[in-house]
């Protein structure tokens, strides 16, 4: 039975991931170790299709850009559908392997065929999504500065890192010693890896309830 749960994310950001928590009596510290501030930014050439890759690339780019009806959205999972479908705007495209960019790539390369895509994206982004795409029917903007801000968190059984900058900015002041660790997706991973770190699991769909449905799994052992 598990007691305690980090997750690089603010309270607001995983509601059920609380609730559930709550019911277990588990200690939930959910805070975000980076931070977004807006970039200036200008769209130079028009595009038939937008792809969005998190909740924050909706905002920050449509703060600052009135998007045109004939554009296709595209995202990249049903998070950020989600999210969309809040503000009155349908997906045409879903990715169904968030926690796998490289897959999640060639779904969508296969999908937008020839038609020309918008980018927009962190002043971090590893840019995982434009591999599979031709140079000349792609563009990317950054829409908004990621920064680190990271904060000392006590001990926990386990450890959830949604974000390889997370990860990054986490370790600048904090150690894990014989915990769980679980990795939204295989990017974050990676960053783990590269920190000598080994995940005890990686979430696939990238999805709060594929979490919860982990850590009940947990509970029960």
């Amino acid at each position: 039975m598990i007691r305690s749960v980090y997750i690089t994310r603010e309270p607001e950001a995983v509601p059920h991931l609380r609730l559930f928590c709550e019911k277990n009596g588990i200690k939930l510290t959910a805070i975000s170790q980076i931070a977004f501030t807006p970039c200036d930014f200008q769209v130079e050439q028009p595009f038939e299709v937008v792809f969005f890759s998190s909740p924050r690339s909706v905002d920050f780019f449509l703060k600052a850009h009135i998007l045109e009806s004939n554009v296709a959205v595209a995202c990249v999972g049903k998070g950020t559908a989600s999210y969309l479908e809040k503000k009155g705007i349908a997906a045409a495209f879903i990715g169904e392997n968030p926690g796998n960019p490289a897959q999640n790539a060639l779904d969508f390369a296969t999908w937008l065929g020839k038609r020309s895509v918008l980018f927009p994206v962190s002043s971090i982004s590893k840019g995982s999504m434009l591999q599979a795409h031709s140079p000349d029917q792609v563009q990317q903007i950054v829409v908004y500065e990621t920064h680190l801000t990271p904060v000392e968190i006590s001990e926990n059984e386990v450890y959830v890192f949604t974000s390889p900058s997370n990860v990054h900015s986490f370790l600048l002041k904090n150690e894990i010693h014989g915990a769980k660790i679980i990795a939204w997706g295989k990017s974050t991973e990676k960053e783990l890896l590269k920190n000598h770190l080994q995940a005890t699991s990686v979430l696939q769909s990238s999805a709060e309830q594929e979490l919860i449905s982990l850590l009940e799994r947990v509970t029960q052992n």
